[in-house]
């Protein structure tokens, strides 16, 4: 009986302590903590992007535009991506092949956009929905929640420091079983953290499958942070010792232009 009660006793005191947490204290703190452009006071940007990848395969020579996308951000979270003047040719073969690079080209931006919005231009807790779980556990603070994409019921966890200071997002397919780690970076501005990029992992059966680093060197237009350039490398488990890497350069950034948004 007393072997029984000190296993007990052992099982109690190993167990993860959860400890006090001051929810509202908590929630000031990290919407407080972040640079974002949507806190910042402007209503849009607009910006010209080409990529290292698109130039090297296109016709320098004039025929073609060097950026072939803009993108229009409008507070706090609505992003547009325009089809910017292609060609002055009148090759129809070369210019469906340049019109893939630019589709190609958009794929890659939509994807590195929703994370953007994410750390930079939005607050990280606005997809944050009526009903969540709230732990404290030792040193790391995590948020759990429920919800649906495109269909798929999915599971999300955010990792925080007990600073506020987000470490961590686990996104869980429920059906399926896949999972993408983000793990984000900032760089302190002296007041406020600002989002200097992220590595994603994406796993199948709880091993990486691929993954990418994304890095944000940001600028001061006026007194707002923007992006200047992305840099992104890609790796796959498949083509483990090739690094797919693309440079995207932006130009032409304009703030508070006068727009309509028609949905």
């Amino acid at each position: 009986m007393k072997r029984k009660f000190l296993l007990l006793l052992l099982l109690f005191c190993y167990r993860p302590v959860t400890a006090q947490l001051d929810t509202l204290d908590f929630f000031q703190k990290v919407n407080s903590l972040y640079y974002t452009v949507e806190s910042s006071g402007l209503q849009n940007f607009s910006m010209w992007v080409t990529s290292d990848y698109y130039k090297e395969n296109i016709d320098t020579s004039g025929s073609f535009n060097l950026y072939p996308w803009e993108i229009i951000w409008v507070n706090p979270d609505k992003i547009f991506f325009i089809k910017r003047p292609l060609s002055i040719t009148n090759d129809s073969t070369r210019i469906q092949e340049v019109q893939k690079l630019q589709l190609d080209m958009q794929q890659e931006l939509r994807g590195i956009m929703i994370d953007w919005q994410r750390f930079y231009g939005g607050a990280l807790l606005a997809d944050l929905p009526a009903h969540y779980n709230l732990i404290a556990l030792q040193d790391t603070i995590f948020i759990h929640y429920e919800t649906v994409e495109l269909g798929k019921k999915m599971e999300i966890f955010q990792y925080f420091g007990k600073n506020g200071l987000c470490f961590k997002l686990r996104f869980k397919y429920v059906d399926s079983g896949q999972e993408i780690y983000i793990y984000p970076e900032f760089s302190y501005l002296g007041n406020k953290w600002l989002c200097s990029g992220w590595e994603v992992q994406m796993l199948e059966n709880n091993e990486v499958s691929s993954g990418f680093i994304v890095r944000i060197i940001s600028a001061k237009i006026n007194t707002i942070w923007l992006p200047k350039k992305i840099i992104m490398q890609v790796q796959t488990k498949a083509a483990q010792s090739m690094i797919f890497n693309r440079e995207y350069s932006i130009v032409n950034i304009m703030i508070n232009r006068s727009l309509k948004v028609v949905d």
